[in-house]
């Protein structure tokens, strides 16, 4: 008489907890682990782009005397102004430049004007002058509304701006001009300037990114709140100046300390 064979025993419902319990414990922590090797490769990608836009800002100062200026506006307070980032790229692409004139009336006059302009001398002839060029677009992320970049970057009416790794905007901010034929310096011997060019204190322009740990906007496909960019006293886009208290974490939501910035921190 042949012993029927055993049948195998199957898993327990307890057993089959337990492996689902590991599974969802090594799978946390290979995502905790995945996220922090890809925030640290971003963040390492941003500090390389803030570089190269330093390096084209003080390259564009050599040639025409100042960093990137906004044209005819006045510095903001708690509010973004997407024309400071749009005169960053036209500036650092060479769409436009800075020109600098002696006036009759007295000091002189700072403007910006397209590359091509008749009112720049032989402004027909210039040549497009790059600080930033195409083949560095896909390394400094530069991104429309349409998220779309035109082959011909002649094209002023197009807004570009430079975008960090998480996608967003950097933000720039420098020294305001007043307009076309006005004196950004004083004409009464003092050697100070005129507002707004004369608000901003710092020597140096502010490039900022909100870093990995910005607070998502409530409104899809929104950029981050100001606040993610700069301290709330408005302080830094006023005058240039660092508030002590920028890199100041005890508030949740920004989280300033994780910004990357053209200064060391």
């Amino acid at each position: 008489m042949t012993t029927p064979p055993r049948r195998r025993a199957g898993f327990t419902l307890i057993e089959l907890l337990m492996v689902i319990a590991i599974i969802m414990i090594l799978a946390t922590a290979t995502l905790g682990i995945y996220r922090g090797v890809s925030n640290s490769r971003m963040k390492a990608r941003g500090r390389g782009e803030i570089q190269r836009l330093m390096i084209g800002c003080e390259n564009f100062k050599k040639t025409y005397g100042d960093f990137p200026c906004l044209l005819n506006g006045a510095l903001p307070s708690n509010a973004h102004n997407d024309q400071y980032r749009a005169a960053l790229f036209d500036q650092l692409s060479g769409r436009r430049v800075l020109y600098t004139r002696q006036l009759t009336t007295g000091g002189f006059a700072v403007e910006i004007w397209n590359y091509n302009s008749t009112s720049l001398p032989n402004g027909a002839n210039r040549k497009q002058k790059p600080f930033i060029t195409l083949e560095e677009i896909d390394v400094t992320v530069v991104a429309t509304k349409k998220d779309a970049v035109p082959a011909d970057l002649t094209s002023v009416a197009t807004s570009l701006e430079f975008r960090d790794p998480w996608g967003n905007p950097y933000e720039y901010r420098y020294r305001a001009l007043s307009g076309v034929g006005i004196s950004v310096q004083k004409t009464d011997g003092s050697g100070g300037f005129n507002p707004p060019y004369g608000n901003w204190l710092s020597s140096n322009f502010l490039l900022v990114s909100c870093g990995a740990n910005f607070a998502v906007p409530s409104t899809d496909g929104a950029q981050p709140d100001f606040k993610e960019y700069f301290d709330d006293t408005s302080t830094m886009v006023k005058t240039g100046l660092i508030p002590t208290t920028y890199f100041d974490d005890t508030d949740p939501s920004p989280r300033r300390s994780d910004n990357l910035v053209n200064w060391a921190n």
